[in-house]
């Protein structure tokens, strides 16, 4: 699940550009 959790931070990060 680790990596999930960093998936939605990316894409987190992406929309906030």
């Amino acid at each position: 699940m680790g990596s999930l959790k960093i998936f939605l931070q990316q894409q987190t990060y992406i929309l906030h550009l």
